[in-house]
């Protein structure tokens, strides 16, 4: 058995990248026989992850310079190019983005969310157009499908009407848990941003409309006319939608200066020290495949509060603190509840007990069994 892997979203910080890069970890700590390869538009290598293990991943990574996109587009009116033009061997594809070129493989793909059809008013022109069509047509492709939760699998089974049976659905994990950091590392971390233990709120994720930023941010408003001190955090790329981040910042600029501190991208460390010292997760997003950064703040021991839309209410299960993500003042209020130490302390505990069913490991070992599957 020998895997042929789409390994561009592994060049680029967020999710998608995260999950790629731990099955490609996976796959060689298994020993499973594998090939990454990547297709790109140009000057696209230039815009990678600052990472040693994505340096590692571009020197073996066979490198196709074409964009996929624009091939899959040509393909779904052209049956060509086939995947074997730019690779013969492997006898399972992984389209780890949630859409392939046409193969004679067997063809597994990760659809990591509907939110372009769910919610197409939060998505950008040109990602609607292409992940409508491309998805679709890959799905119907695709003998098998895997999604991190059963909210994605009731989307493609409901809206698409993808048969159940060719779904598999396996959880992802923290990007943090292999990430080792004491407390003098963290107390260091926290002073070179001027934060303190417990006294900020932090959101991770895109700056984008379907997160729901601007009413968190009024939330924080309210809840900053009771409880000085307190400073939002905020993590994540702003690119994705220009307009809503000038909105956003806008936003932040007028009401809450001096008291939401934007960070960006955070190495790993830093990350683990900022989000496991945090009061707690903020994400009332409107929709989520699955929320990758629920399940860091859970193994961190982080209480969440969130929307429970989409997948959150499957993956935070009762660990979570729950609030309709369209009333800034029942925001507020939740965040208001968390400053009782004993309330904080059993979310906390309840975050630690459900974060450590979640593991990259179990991630690996269920895609590989999917794989033998439809080779068996």
């Amino acid at each position: 058995m020998k895997i042929v892997v789409d390994g561009y979203p592994a060049l680029f910080p967020g999710g998608i990248g995260i999950y790629v890069k731990k099955l490609i970890e996976g796959f060689e700590r298994e020993g499973i026989p594998h090939k990454v390869i990547v297709f790109y538009p140009p000057k696209a290598l230039n815009r990678r992850a600052k990472d040693p293990y994505v340096d590692y991943l571009i020197k073996r990574m066979l490198k196709i310079p074409l964009p996929l996109r624009f091939l899959i587009e040509f393909a779904r009116h052209f049956a060509f190019p086939r995947l074997e033009y730019f690779v013969r061997d492997g006898d399972i594809f992984h389209g780890t983005s949630g859409y392939s070129l046409p193969t004679s493989k067997k063809l597994v793909i990760t659809v990591h969310d509907l939110t372009f059809v769910r919610f197409p008013q939060f998505v950008p022109f040109d990602v609607l157009s292409f992940y409508t069509k491309a998805v679709r047509y890959s799905a119907e492709m695709a003998d098998r499908i895997i999604v991190p939760s059963r909210a994605t699998r009731d989307d493609l089974t409901q809206i698409w009407g993808i048969p159940g049976e060719k779904i598999t659905v396996i959880p992802l994990a923290s990007s943090l848990e292999d990430v080792e950091i004491d407390k003098k590392e963290a107390d260091r971390v926290l002073s070179r941003y001027n934060l303190k233990p417990r006294k900020y709120f932090i959101f991770v994720g895109t700056i984008e409309k379907r997160k729901n930023v601007l009413k968190m941010l009024k939330a924080f408003r309210i809840f900053r006319e009771k409880n000085t001190g307190f400073v939002m955090v905020m993590v994540g790329d702003k690119s994705f939608s220009p307009l809503y981040a000038k909105k956003v910042f806008g936003y932040i600029e007028s009401e809450l200066e001096g008291s939401v501190l934007y960070l960006g991208y955070l190495s790993p460390k830093d990350l683990a020290a900022i989000m496991g010292n945090a009061r707690a997760l903020m994400l009332l997003s409107h929709y989520e495949g699955f929320g990758l950064p629920v399940i860091e703040a859970m193994k961190l021991g982080v209480p969440s509060i969130v929307s429970g839309k989409g997948s959150l209410s499957e993956i935070c299960a009762n660990c979570c603190i729950y609030a309709d993500e369209m009333s800034p003042e029942d925001i507020a209020d939740k965040m208001e509840k968390l400053l009782k130490e004993e309330i904080y302390e059993n979310y906390r505990q309840a975050a630690l007990g459900r974060g450590n069913s979640f593991s990259w490991e179990r991630t690996v070992k269920l895609t590989i069994n999917v794989y033998k599957e439809i080779l068996s």
